[in-house]
C-alpha cells in the first residue's frame, strides 16, 4: 500500500486559520482507500503509521466513469487521471473526430481512453519532450513571448469551439521537442 494523495481541511470563519483534519488516499494495487485523520499531512506519509481499520475502500464507480458511446480505447495502459474523465474524454473525442475542421498545432493529439473492466481509467495523449514546469524547475531558458503566443493560440482555438481548458498551469504547457515549440 502506498500514499496516493492527501489534503488538509482548515476552518477560516473566526479569522484565525484552524486545522480540522487531513483526508488521506492510499492505493493498494488497483484498489483505493481513504481515511479522515486528525493529524497534519506531513505526519501521514507511511500507511503503516495509520490505523488501517479506519480505511474505507473507495468504490470504483466513485473514481472511474463507465465507458459509454464510441470513445476510442488506447490499448497501451498508463496511469489514471482525474475524476472528470468522462467529460474530458467526450471533449477529446470531439477534437479527434473532426481533425480536418479542428486541428491545431498548439493543442495536443488525443490517442484514446485506457479501459479496465469497462471503466475509463485514463486518457492518452501524444508524448511530448517536456513541460514548462520541467524547464523552469531545471533552470532552463524559455522564450517567454513565443511560449505565451503559442499557449494563447491554442486557448483561442479551444474558445472558438466553445471549449475551456480549465487546468492551464505550467505542467500542462508541453513542448513537442527540445526547442521552444509549445
Amino acid at each position: 500500500m502506498r500514499s496516493y494523495d492527501k489534503g488538509e481541511t482548515w476552518e477560516f470563519s473566526s479569522g484565525i486559520p484552524e486545522f480540522l483534519y487531513t483526508i488521506v488516499i492510499f492505493q493498494d494495487g488497483d484498489d483505493y482507500f481513504w481515511s479522515h485523520q486528525p493529524k497534519k499531512e506531513h505526519l501521514l506519509e507511511n500507511p503503516a503509521n495509520i490505523d488501517q481499520s479506519l480505511f474505507q475502500k473507495i468504490p470504483p464507480e466513485h473514481i472511474w466513469p463507465r465507458l459509454y458511446d464510441n470513445l476510442t480505447i488506447y490499448k497501451n495502459t498508463h496511469k489514471a487521471f482525474s475524476k472528470y474523465l468522462l467529460e474530458e474524454a467526450h471533449i477529446c473525442q470531439f477534437l479527434r473526430e473532426y481533425p480536418m475542421e479542428h486541428p491545431h498545432e498548439n493543442v495536443t493529439c488525443y490517442l484514446g481512453c485506457v479501459v479496465k473492466d469497462d471503466r475509463i481509467t485514463g486518457l492518452c495523449f501524444q508524448k511530448h519532450a517536456d513541460t514548462l514546469g520541467d524547464r523552469l524547475r531545471d533552470g532552463r531558458s524559455v522564450d517567454k513571448e513565443s511560449c505565451l503566443e503559442q499557449v494563447r493560440a491554442g486557448i483561442d482555438h479551444l474558445h472558438a469551439l466553445n471549449l475551456v481548458h480549465n487546468d492551464l498551469r505550467q505542467d500542462n504547457v508541453m513542448f513537442a521537442d527540445r526547442d521552444n515549440k509549445a
